[in-house]
């Protein structure tokens, strides 16, 4: 871009144009668009090994229960009507 000013002399401006502005916003969509995915499939397998590990200390926890009381598991739970609940997980049984 070529300005003039007030003592005669041209003097150049660098700058962006449109076109060099939306390549590149364009370039920064589609980086984006590739990374999405990527990012869910890490939140999930995190929730995933958040859940085993809970599902671990669950399991940890009945057994030194166990340990600690001649074998036997808490009564508590089998006396409910419908039997033992299942155990859940962000909405998943078991998972």
């Amino acid at each position: 871009m070529v300005v003039d000013t007030h003592g005669g002399n041209m003097r150049k401006i660098k700058a962006f144009t449109l076109i060099e502005l939306l390549v590149v916003i364009g370039v920064i969509a589609t980086l984006i668009a590739i990374l999405l995915p990527a990012l869910r499939k890490t939140r999930e397998s995190a929730r995933s090994l958040v859940c085993l590990s809970n599902l671990r200390q669950v399991g940890l926890v009945y057994s030194f229960y166990a340990s600690d009381n001649k074998q036997q598991l808490p009564n508590g739970l089998w006396e409910q009507p419908g039997g033992i609940p299942p155990i859940t997980c962000h909405g998943m049984i078991a998972c």
